[in-house]
């Protein structure tokens, strides 16, 4: 499982990725495991025509020769989630529930969790049509609300406001309260996980594995190791 390589950002390390699948591929993981991708492969908030590029040709065709490929689409590239309804056999969807062993596992890329902590104060369903606003942007309205942004935070200060959107999840304020909703058990009725389901999500770039509360985060695509 892995999240979170934000291709098109110019801090993306899709070198420490490839490398990742390649060497799963040499070894013949990939002929006998799953892939996961919990959601934001691509950064298309910061560079729309990133999804047809090389670079992305490049990982998807190492991607591709995995036994299955699921894919979980994240704020950054939510638009994907288009393909439910053009591409009813692909493996895409909002989230996953999957057993493995005697173990479930519920699987979210982790926006969700900005809305259901309380750390922005609008429906999961309007974060989610921001977020699909955001990706269909092109690369000059993209850099236009990067920098209207940017205007906005130096003339106000304070709790997180909707335009923190366009921040890094490093760079986010509160970041904290995602990690405590996710360690509660009010997770299981407003995530509509089963009780015994193990959350695993990606999205604050903070990776940790918690036992003792059932849940785990992916972090960035640099701890992609720690979750092969």
């Amino acid at each position: 499982m892995v999240s979170d390589l934000h291709l098109g950002y110019e801090k993306c390390n899709v070198t420490a990725f490839t490398d990742f699948l390649d060497n799963c591929i040499s070894s013949g993981i990939s002929k006998e495991y799953s892939l996961f991708i919990l959601g934001d492969l691509w950064d298309l908030w910061r560079k729309h025509d990133i999804i047809y590029s090389k670079e992305s040709d490049e990982v998807l065709s190492l991607i591709n020769q995995f036994k299955d490929v699921y894919y979980l689409p994240g704020n950054h590239d939510h638009m994907t989630l288009d393909a439910i309804q053009d591409y009813p056999d692909f493996n895409i969807r909002k989230y996953f529930r999957i057993k493995s062993g005697e173990k479930n596992f519920f699987l979210v890329h982790g926006h969700e969790l900005e809305v259901l902590s309380k750390l922005i104060s609008i429906k999961p369903s309007e974060y989610d049509k921001i977020s699909d606003q955001l990706c269909r942007m092109n690369d000059t309205e993209g850099n236009i609300a990067s920098y209207l942004h940017e205007m906005y935070h130096k003339v106000t200060q304070g709790q997180p406001q909707i335009t923190d959107f366009l921040q890094t999840a490093e760079q986010r304020q509160g970041m904290d309260a995602i990690d405590r909703f996710a360690k509660s058990k009010a997770r299981y009725p407003l995530l509509g996980m089963q009780l015994n389901d193990i959350l695993i999500f990606g999205h604050t770039h903070r990776p940790y594995i918690d036992i003792e509360n059932r849940v785990a985060n992916t972090g960035e695509v640099d701890n992609v190791r720690a979750f092969a």
